[in-house]
């Protein structure tokens, strides 16, 4: 069987998504190529695609993004060949319930994206299905996490709390500082690290500084391997306000890391409250303040969520019942 990965625009994440379900694949006689539309669009779009479709024998178009939904959708059926969509993200418009239809199947990485598409995306339920994302947890080798926390200028006796994601507004990480600094006030021996960059590193200096705890504060800009970060942290914070962030939390599965994120619609998917992590309320630095306060007070509590969080992704966002799930919708 041939099938053919398809998109407009291609992310990191969709890299390692297509490159993961390949090799995965692979043992299958599952023969993948990928695809960038880049610029394409019209008629002749659809009518090249199409025609690269007949002469390559392609069985099944899979596409990812808006824009191969809908030409590579029509394509496959002027080549009479099966068209698959995974949608990663929630579209900004609406498509064409003729367009969906034409699709075997309808694949939403998570229950909220489905949620949020159907809202104002009409599709045939019979050819609708969610498929996690999987990742690949194996268990972590001999790992030095006081020599990585050295690298940093960190206390390796501190707990440390990491904050992984761009240094940006939807992030919210003014209410992690306020956190921070309730903390500080209470004595807790506890450092900050922000794992990357973003636009709003000055602002959050600044606002480190104002708060009296700019020297238990440390920015990497990016500098640290995430999985490395993600294993030499204490507890990892995602206080993102504006959507889920199922990749940053796949990875604290991966690397056996306890969370504490915001109860926006989404996170619930990945966060099982009170055994892998919390959730919290958007802006409430107190909610988050007492969250750390219960996790550093019981000290084996840190651990124990994260090797939770570990067993939750080997049985629930397995790379294998993944690729298992996608093999049944190419051969059915």
């Amino acid at each position: 069987m041939k099938i053919l990965h398809l998109y407009s625009q291609k992310s990191e994440h969709l890299s390692a998504f297509i490159d993961d379900l390949s090799q995965k694949l692979f043992a299958s006689d599952v023969v993948v190529e990928q695809m960038c539309l880049k610029k394409a669009n019209g008629l002749k779009a659809i009518w090249d695609l199409s025609r690269k479709i007949k002469k390559e024998k392609i069985d099944c178009v899979h596409s990812h993004d808006r824009s191969s939904l809908i030409i590579g959708t029509l394509a496959a059926r002027l080549a009479a060949s099966l068209a698959i969509s995974t949608v990663h993200q929630v579209y900004p418009k609406k498509v064409s319930s003729f367009i969906w239809n034409l699709n075997k199947n309808v694949v939403f990485a998570t229950r909220y994206i489905k949620t949020r598409m159907l809202r104002r995306n009409r599709m045939a339920a019979h050819r609708i299905s969610v498929i996690y994302r999987g990742i690949e947890i194996e268990t972590n080798g001999v790992f030095d996490k006081n020599q990585e926390r050295a690298q940093w200028g960190v206390n390796p006796e501190s707990f440390i709390i990491g904050s992984a994601g761009p240094l940006e507004f939807n992030e919210d990480q003014t209410t992690l500082l306020k956190a921070f600094r309730k903390l500080r006030k209470k004595n807790l021996d506890s450092q900050l690290v922000f794992a990357t960059k973003g636009s709003l590193k000055d602002h959050l200096k600044t606002k480190a500084k104002e708060f009296d705890v700019l020297d238990r504060v440390v920015f990497l800009d990016g500098k640290s391997d995430l999985n490395q970060f993600l294993q030499s942290i204490d507890l990892l914070v995602v206080s993102a306000i504006d959507g889920p962030r199922p990749e940053m939390l796949l990875q604290s599965m991966r690397a056996g890391t306890a969370v504490i994120a915001t109860n926006i619609f989404g996170h619930d998917e990945y966060v099982e409250h009170n055994k892998t992590g919390y959730l919290v309320p958007c802006g409430y630095p107190e909610k988050i303040d007492t969250s750390i306060m219960r996790l550093n007070a019981i000290k084996t509590l840190p651990a124990q969520m994260g090797e939770a969080a570990r067993e939750r992704g080997q049985e629930t966002f397995n790379l294998g019942h993944m690729s298992e799930s996608y093999l049944k919708l190419y051969t059915q």
